[in-house]
């Protein structure tokens, strides 16, 4: 990837907070949780990072990404964070070194799905646990946009025109995104790295840059298909080494 296109895509950090109920779902999951030692993968400025440490009781906790400016605003938050290129660098990390890693809305940001995988096994310690969160292509508004001849909203032909062939114009147009899953893509992928799926989670968002007709007719679709997994907007993985 040319690398005025790699830097302006990810050298920011993104707030990870207000997308539906994504964040609240996974947090009152894990509050039933203790992990002494974190990792958050793609962990932008850090918000997010402090409230998964908050909900697990976390005393060491680690994050990695490759936004400088995300970084810096993480380690002002008390965080360790390393910048890694997870498709060209290894995490920085010994074996068996974490309880519980989050993994959220970054996979489908990677070239090399399976040396991330393979890192965070390695590092996980044995019965780690690891919740991978990402986009569905195949979400109940995917299938309609393909059936009507237009690209979904998270897959993108074009770096500086991402609404390319897509019925709505919407501010996230997933012009970033490289790896595209379904549920059943991201189960059998988690599957053959060695991990054990526990828990699987469907998450509705709430659209930016759509009008309010538009917003309230698809958060009230994605609340209800959230509850299918398969048919849901975003979805996750609560998983064990």
């Amino acid at each position: 990837m040319d690398k005025t296109i790699y830097e302006k895509l990810y050298g920011k950090y993104d707030d990870k907070i207000n997308v539906g109920n994504r964040i609240s779902k996974i947090l009152n999951f894990l509050s039933k949780f203790r992990f002494d030692r974190i990792l958050d993968i793609g962990c932008g400025d850090g918000k997010l990072t402090v409230l998964l440490a908050k909900t697990v009781d976390a005393k060491d906790v680690y994050g990695v990404d490759i936004s400088e400016i995300g970084l810096n605003e993480a380690r002002k938050k008390g965080i360790r964070c390393f910048k890694v290129d997870t498709d060209i660098e290894e995490l920085p990390f010994e074996e068996d070194s974490f309880d519980f890693v989050f993994c959220g809305e970054f996979i489908e940001h990677v070239i090399n799905t399976d040396k991330l995988l393979k890192d965070i096994h390695k590092v996980l310690k044995p019965n780690g646990k690891l919740v991978i969160t990402t986009p569905n292509i195949a979400s109940w508004h995917s299938r309609v946009c393909l059936l009507l001849g237009y690209n979904p909203f998270k897959c993108s032909v074009s770096f500086e025109y991402p609404e390319a062939g897509k019925i709505l114009h919407i501010k996230d147009s997933g012009q970033e995104h490289i790896r595209f899953f379904t549920l059943k893509s991201l189960i059998d992928l988690i599957k053959y790295h060695n991990f054990f799926i526990e828990k699987i989670f469907g998450f509705y968002e709430i659209p930016t840059n759509a009008n309010l007709i538009v917003k309230k007719f698809v958060v009230f679709f994605d609340k209800l298909f959230s509850n299918i997994p398969s048919l849901a907007t975003a979805i996750g993985v609560l998983c064990k080494k």
